[in-house]
């Protein structure tokens, strides 16, 4: 064996070791995020587990309904409290049969979270939607669950907050759910409005605890 393949074999072996190292360390990190991401849900799980059987997270009045054109005023509401978010906005769209978008995650059997999300007709294509998250965005959380966090201990609040911030982030990006549910899993649901009529409000009454939604008249 020359001089410089016996040099080698140290170099070799120090670099192996060093990668090993650093898989070992990675794969602790990764461990323990997901555990820290798995704790998260079941604390936001626990808080869920507190609200009734249904909330009203958004409200839609119908103030035109003529010569194919729809006109409607919606706003968001807290799902706690039922106290309105944010200021309400009026859409006009073509067409004559009314969908509402929603994006539900589900963390277990029992604990859902709704987020509206789009507004479209029949006439239109589901990516032209109009986009609702405005209704409902308070500096990156989703207000509509300001009720949920509120009364916490301040630290429980601020992670609460986060990783409802974090949710809605994910899916104004367009995320649709992890396939290995570390971050809970993510469906569509719309609910479409035929019969509706000037002047009447309407409301989407979600389920917390079984995913299920509806349209309902008010």
């Amino acid at each position: 064996m020359d001089e410089k393949a016996a040099k080698k074999k140290p170099v070799k072996k120090i670099a192996g070791v060093v990668t090993l190292v650093c898989m070992l360390l990675a794969s602790v990190v990764s461990s323990l995020m997901l555990r820290g991401t798995q704790e998260k849900i079941i604390r936001l799980e626990e808080r869920i587990a507190f609200m009734k059987e249904e909330c009203v997270p958004l409200r839609f009045e119908v103030l035109k309904h003529k010569d194919s054109e729809i006109e409607v005023e919606l706003a968001a509401y807290d799902c706690l409290t039922g106290r309105k978010t944010g200021e309400s906005r009026v859409f006009s769209l073509r067409g004559e049969e009314l969908f509402v978008d929603f994006q539900i995650i589900r963390l277990s059997d029992d604990d859902f979270v709704f987020f509206p999300s789009g507004l479209y007709t029949d006439i239109m294509a589901m990516e032209d939607a109009e986009k609702l998250f405005s209704l409902y965005d308070e500096n990156g959380f989703p207000s509509i669950y300001r009720g949920l966090i509120d009364g916490l201990p301040e630290d429980e609040q601020k992670e609460l907050e986060l990783q409802l911030s974090q949710y809605f982030a994910m899916i104004k990006e367009g995320w649709q759910g992890s396939s290995s549910g570390q971050y809970g899993t993510s469906v569509h649901d719309l609910k479409s409005v035929v019969q509706f009529k000037k002047g009447f409000t309407y409301k989407v009454l979600c389920h917390p605890h079984t995913g299920g939604m509806e349209i309902v008249k008010e």
